[in-house]
């Protein structure tokens, strides 16, 4: 649970890939059923999907933010914001 909802610490190559591989696999599986709403429900749908994304983000922020303190990286937030924000804009601008 730390892995994926802790901030505090470094984690090396090993547990961040596993991370991220459990947040693709989480990712996917959500996909595949919100799909149906999304066809069926219309805007509804997108709103879930664009919820469920905002549940993803957390922990691959918190992931993100682990590893590059662990590469020694002092601006964090600048990394983050430059690597998340535009997805979840370009996510907000489709859904709306």
């Amino acid at each position: 649970m730390s892995l994926l909802f802790g901030m505090h610490g470094g984690i090396g190559r090993g547990p961040f890939w596993l991370g991220f591989v459990i947040l693709i696999g989480t990712a996917v599986v959500a996909s595949m059923l919100v799909a149906g709403l999304v066809l069926t429900q219309g805007r509804l749908g997108q709103w879930i999907s664009f919820g469920i994304l905002l549940l993803l983000v957390y922990p691959a922020v918190a992931l993100s933010m682990k590893r590059l303190r662990d590469r020694g990286r002092n601006n964090l937030k600048a990394w983050l914001i430059a690597y998340f924000a535009p997805g979840v804009i370009a996510n907000f601008a489709q859904t709306v």
